[in-house]
């Protein structure tokens, strides 16, 4: 599971670590697609816009916890860099006990507040009720979710970047699995595709006052822009986890060398990322959703 980054050719090394790690941020990116593409099909406008919303609110929560469990990659990775395995093992005791206390915490407090932040970002009325119930049961799965990216972020410390994307592919197949059970199957609407993301999460503050085509058509694109950001995610991500490890190692030089060889090689991917998502497959990508004509104009 350990794998020393501090040697060998540095553009393999960033492929080698980064291609997994690309591949998880996709897989997470069409996790979060499944439940509106599913939606799309079995439900109408308002449940469109309670899932996308909601997954906004989500989306944030996670970004937060993702930034936060960061720092358990580099913690570790510059303590296996060093040596100092006995360090390794006490800062992942450390941000286990941590992170799981703090995700326990937070559910409650959300769980309670649930009301307050639909009101916050400004829901249409059609779609208030699905949005409270997509919110409610996916704040109970955050213990799941702080999980899922603490124990994923203890691995790439480690050095493994592979074993989260098997994490992810496999919550990521259960989730569509769950959705069209829960969506299609048992007609559940949102708060079916917020049981389908939780449980498959389990097995492995954007304002918005305008009209129910307008906060639907949000939540669609920005689904869409997500997939732009994957390549700078995954990169960023590997960057901290490789220097990390030389840092801690005293390879001060290879660290910088990574930094310069993943900003080329994040230049040249990002605009190939952004020409597919946003020239080739908008129009068929936004009309997969199946959603209705003015969504789809509006998108």
């Amino acid at each position: 599971m350990e794998r020393n980054l501090t040697t060998g050719n540095i553009g393999k090394t960033i492929a080698y670590f980064a291609l997994p790690y690309l591949l998880s941020y996709f897989l997470q990116t069409l996790y979060g697609m499944a439940d509106l593409f599913i939606i799309g099909q079995f439900d109408g406008v308002d449940g469109i816009t309670a899932v996308s919303n909601g997954g906004q609110v989500m989306h944030m929560l996670t970004v937060i916890i993702v930034g936060l469990a960061m720092g358990t990659t580099v913690t570790i990775g510059k303590s296996v860099g060093a040596g100092k395995l006995d360090a390794a093992s006490a800062s992942i005791g450390n941000t286990v006990t941590f992170f799981m206390g703090m995700s326990v915490v937070v559910m409650a407090v959300l769980v309670f507040l649930v009301n307050p932040i639909v009101t916050l970002i400004g829901i249409p009325a059609e779609a208030v009720a699905g949005t409270r119930q997509y919110l409610f049961v996916c704040f109970l799965g955050i213990p799941f979710i702080t999980a899922y990216n603490v124990i994923s972020a203890i691995f790439r410390g480690l050095g493994d970047s592979q074993s989260p994307m098997y994490f992810i592919a496999i919550a990521c197949v259960a989730n569509i699995v769950l959705d069209y059970v829960f969506i299609g199957g048992l007609g559940m609407g949102p708060i079916g595709a917020a049981l389908g993301t939780t449980l498959a999460q389990t097995i492995s503050v954007i304002a918005n006052h305008r009209g129910l085509n307008d906060a639907a058509a949000v939540g669609v694109v920005e689904k869409l822009i997500g997939m732009i950001f994957i390549v700078p995610s995954s990169m960023l991500a590997t960057v901290s986890a490789l220097s990390a490890q030389n840092i801690g190692a005293g390879r001060h030089d290879r660290a910088r060398k990574l930094l310069y060889y993943a900003i080329l090689i994040t230049g040249r991917l990002y605009f190939v990322d952004c020409d597919l998502c946003g020239s080739v497959y908008v129009d068929a990508e936004i009309n997969a959703w199946r959603a209705k004509c003015d969504v789809i104009k509006i998108s």
